[in-house]
């Protein structure tokens, strides 16, 4: 049985991330429809962002929570993804490989969002991000839900 304080705010997260991308849905949708000026591109990396960081911090109350522990150090992030995918003794794998990789991708772009100036961000990256992430999203919530469901 999981905690329920772990399972209200791992559900607060997937709703806010709900939020997140059906508020930029027309951010999102305008990808397909034309090339993206500064100020939107911008806006869409920040979205990236915060879609990443969300993923996260479901990751980190479930880390937290079950396995008691968090990676640190400069990988800390990367590790997270690995910990969370692997079964242990406590809980099954929350993720799949599959996924995991694919998540990768997000947290790359996110680390370049905090690292350099949005006027050197690469427009085809975050299209390609972009158009892929209510898939992804679909992919990880699922998984996730059958987690919370054991």
């Amino acid at each position: 049985m999981l905690p329920d304080q772990m399972r209200k705010k791992v559900i607060f997260e997937i709703e806010e991330l709900g939020t997140l991308l059906s508020s930029y849905s027309p951010l999102i949708l305008l990808v397909k429809k034309k090339e993206l000026d500064l100020i939107e591109k911008t806006a869409l990396a920040q979205v990236l962002h915060s879609f990443y960081n969300g993923i996260e911090n479901i990751f980190i109350v479930i880390a937290k929570t079950i396995d008691k522990q968090i990676p640190s150090g400069i990988l800390w992030h990367k590790e997270l993804l690995q910990q969370i995918s692997e079964p242990t003794k406590d809980r099954p794998g929350i993720i799949s490989e599959n996924t995991r990789e694919q998540l990768l991708e997000y947290l790359g772009f996110r680390h370049v969002v905090r690292h350099i100036y949005s006027t050197n961000l690469d427009p085809e990256r975050i299209e390609g991000l972009a158009l892929r992430m209510e898939k992804i999203w679909d992919l990880v919530k699922g998984e996730i839900e059958t987690f919370l469901s054991l």
